[in-house]
């Protein structure tokens, strides 16, 4: 199954829209895909329970580190091993995820 990476905290109404969009997209996906959501693990739990998920096909990664948007992406790998950004991407994640554009996700 294909596993699909999003970052909770990237965006400016996150993590409540990101964990929204996340939960509508696996429930549209008839379990062609799962979701993978990195971020601090107790706020996006939270943020799953308060849309009233409570299927497998999102798993969280705990990323407690938070990056600042100045802040070098390699800098980040480096020197922030609990960081969404370095969470998101260890080898065997990333063989397992790839990047879907929201136009491959049928509407209801």
């Amino acid at each position: 199954m294909l596993k699909i990476a999003l970052d909770a905290m990237g965006g400016d109404k996150a993590p409540g829209e990101i964990v929204r969009g996340a939960v509508m997209a696996v429930e549209r996906s008839n379990g062609r895909f799962s979701v993978v959501l990195t971020g601090p693990e107790a706020t996006v739990r939270r943020e799953l329970e308060q849309c009233g998920y409570s299927g497998q096909l999102i798993e969280i990664v705990d990323a407690p580190q938070l990056v600042a948007m100045d802040e070098s992406p390699a800098n980040v790998v480096k020197h922030m091993p609990k960081s969404r950004l370095s969470n998101a991407s260890p080898p065997k994640k990333r063989a397992q995820s790839r990047r879907v554009s929201a136009r491959e996700i049928p509407e209801r």
